[in-house]
């Protein structure tokens, strides 16, 4: 249960768990092994189907890599955000994430639209800010160069790099509020949200 003010009326957070990073691999072999008539791609959206009317928006956190976790949050979703360090390194697998996705969505006859890019671990130094300019106007070389897949938008408001930030993760710590779990990044990561509420009300609506 959040500690913020007790309790926050009307979200419910299933946790994940390290374990999944070997499940990913038996999934597959599990099923091809056992009597089994649901792919293992649909796994999770059985799991969901009888409560997912329940909620406004259902927030999937998924790892990087295509594998058979990823595919099942992105078999149920109307779209996807990328957060990123904005760094040379880091940026260089959108491409790959972005024409990965549009891949797996053309196999499943229905499109998966990238909502945003995030730019998270933000620090006030040269490097960053040159490449956040290049998101912000879309300039990532790979898109350029391929021609046939978009860059997607790179939301206004970034997630600094701060103490407060990664100590937000530790649910043991004692705090009350939001603005005093996040400290200085509390307004952008408040402003965030409210982009990305807007876009999913856009653009998958």
């Amino acid at each position: 249960m959040s500690t913020i003010s007790d309790g926050i009326a009307r979200l419910d957070l299933l946790p994940s768990s390290i374990s999944l990073i070997d499940l990913q691999d038996r999934i597959p072999f599990v099923a091809l092994a056992g009597n089994f008539t649901a792919s293992p791609l649909e796994i999770l959206k059985a799991a969901l189907q009888p409560i997912i009317d329940r909620y406004d928006y259902v927030i999937i956190d998924c790892p990087p890599s295509l594998g058979t976790v990823t595919k099942n949050g992105l078999r149920i979703s109307n779209g996807y955000v990328i957060p990123t360090i904005p760094d040379i390194v880091s940026t260089w697998g959108i491409y790959q994430i972005v024409d990965n996705v549009h891949r797996f969505a053309a196999d499943l006859g229905r499109p998966i639209p990238p909502i945003g890019i995030v730019a998270t671990k933000v620090q006030a130094n040269n490097l960053h800010r040159r490449v956040i300019d290049d998101l912000k106007h879309r300039r990532l070389g790979r898109f350029a160069q391929a021609g046939a897949l978009s860059q997607p938008p790179l939301f206004e408001s970034t997630v600094p790099q701060t103490v407060a930030v990664a100590r937000g993760a530790d649910g043991n710590s004692d705090i009350r509020t939001f603005r005093g779990k996040y400290g200085d990044a509390y307004l952008p990561l408040r402003r965030l949200t409210e982009e990305i509420k807007s876009a999913c009300e856009t653009k998958v609506h």
